[in-house]
């Protein structure tokens, strides 16, 4: 931490302790990329993924926005692609949920006849 309040001090105009060179990153990379011979994909691609994978863990938007520092979670949605696996499972909790409450009610049949009800404003008919 000392080394650290060091730099922030001496430079008080700098935004980040460790500035990078973007190039270097970029070549390194692409480079990577080259080595493993996989195509089509950008440093972009990236980003992309984390919103995706922290997404899927359940992570809700909103702390993604923020992450990516969009104003919007409509910006956000555009970057996240979710796979269909996802919400497979998000329609079987919905399935699980509703066989729970299914299995918890009560299934009596009445067999006691229901009362009459007046219907308002004619006193001499009522449904039953």
């Amino acid at each position: 931490m000392a080394e650290l309040e060091k730099l922030r001090t001496a430079k008080l105009d700098a935004k980040v302790v460790f500035p990078i060179n973007r190039w270097i990153v970029r070549r390194a990379f692409e480079g990577a990329l080259r080595r493993a011979k996989i195509e089509g994909f950008t440093f972009h691609d990236l980003r992309r993924t984390f919103g995706t994978r922290l997404l899927e863990r359940g992570v809700d938007i909103v702390t993604i926005k923020k992450f990516y520092g969009h104003s919007s979670v409509i910006t956000t949605e555009r970057y996240l692609h979710p796979r269909d696996f996802f919400s497979e499972k998000a329609v079987e909790l919905l399935v699980e949920e509703t066989i729970e409450t299914d299995e918890n009610r009560d299934h009596s049949v009445t067999t006691e006849k229901e009362k009459p009800v007046e219907v308002p404003g004619n006193r001499s008919n009522s449904v039953s």
